[in-house]
């Protein structure tokens, strides 16, 4: 009879590591977030008329609060925050229009012009665009939207596509329109704006926001302090797949993945599928009664098929991995690291394990 993980190694990948999507590993950065944001709620509910205890009461602050949360591409800032709307009590009926949930998301498209964001934020709030309109309408509609819909936070996701327009002033026009949402005298809303570094600069920019708003970073991860985490990342997320993953004492395996994802824990999550993706794969088109494990070389595989590097330029392959720009596909050497690593190809996987 086969066992769990036989019988995994012969479902379908693809169905297996979406599945895998759905596990989160919530961290201290999850409560960093959560109290910032309770903060932008304690704000923007102050002072609400009969509110008691519920902070989905009608507003009456005279101005709302901005949240900017910023970290690089790829640390997990989208799937952090949409877990914290999706899961926090005072934001029921998230995602849903009519539920009177204070909070919608919306995209920035990129470039992000006022109009652009506007047209997006009407999308969102459930307007169906047929005809062209002029900004200042757009964004009127917006404003009675808000508040026919009972939205008090707009929560903007990849914010920082703003300071890609390359007309200054068309940027401006961007920040003095949140900054009018924020003190709308009928309707003032409080805003989640979250993006890469960029972004804050951007913010930084403007007395009148950046006074209303409270920072919060997704900081770059550290080798080794937290190279011991993503190797139990990696770990957890193979054991669920149904395999075994086999790591040698000696093969740095957590700082390598860090290196190869510039210390963006998103970003090594999803390198983490990736690769069990490919060894799924492998072990389905040979056989269901292999030994279902993964190692090293599994990574390898799974990072030389998204950069197009040398193997000498692979951080799982060489021993002066920390010296690879892991930022540069097909990337050919590190300067220190020639000569330093060991051949590897599919055929060398389909004939043996191995270990650094």
């Amino acid at each position: 009879m086969a066992t769990n993980a036989q019988q995994r190694a012969v479902d379908d990948p693809a169905e297996i590591v979406e599945g895998l999507r759905q596990v989160y590993f919530a961290g201290a950065r999850d409560d960093l977030l959560r109290d910032a944001f309770d903060w932008l709620l304690r704000r923007h509910f102050a002072g609400a008329a009969g509110a008691g205890d519920d902070p989905r009461a009608r507003y009456r602050n005279r101005e709302g609060r901005n949240l900017a949360l910023i970290g690089e591409s790829g640390a997990g800032k989208t799937t952090a925050t949409l877990r914290m709307v999706e899961k926090h009590e005072a934001l029921v009926g998230y995602g849903s229009l009519g539920t009177r949930c204070p909070l919608v998301t919306v995209r920035a498209p990129s470039p992000c012009t006022s109009k652009q964001l506007g047209r997006a934020t009407l999308r969102q709030l459930g307007y169906p665009i047929e005809r062209e309109l002029p900004e200042h309408r757009i964004w009127e509609e917006v404003r009675a939207r808000l508040k026919s819909t009972a939205i008090q936070i707009v929560h903007v996701d990849e914010m920082q596509h703003v300071t890609q327009v390359a007309n200054a002033i068309e940027a401006q026009r961007v920040v003095n329109t949140l900054k009018a949402l924020m003190v709308d005298p009928d309707w003032p809303v409080s805003l989640l704006l979250s993006g890469v570094p960029t972004l804050k600069s951007f913010l930084e920019s403007d007395a009148q926001i950046f006074r209303r708003t409270r920072f919060v970073e997704f900081s770059p991860l550290k080798i080794p302090d937290d190279s011991p985490e993503i190797t139990a990342m990696a770990e957890t997320l193979v054991e669920k797949a149904g395999l075994r993953l086999v790591l040698s004492d000696s093969t740095d395996f957590g700082s390598r993945l860090l290196h190869a994802v510039q210390l963006q824990f998103g970003a090594a999550v999803d390198l983490v599928l990736d690769t069990i993706y490919g060894a799924l794969t492998r072990l389905r088109a040979t056989s269901p009664l292999q030994v279902a494990e993964m190692n090293a070389d599994d990574f390898a595989i799974a990072w030389r098929l998204r950069t197009g590097c040398a193997e000498d330029a692979n951080p799982f392959l060489a021993r002066a991995w920390h010296e690879i720009d892991s930022g540069k596909a097909f990337a050919t050497v590190a300067p220190t690291a020639l000569g330093a690593h060991k051949r590897l190809d599919n055929q060398s996987i389909r004939n043996g394990r191995r270990n650094f």
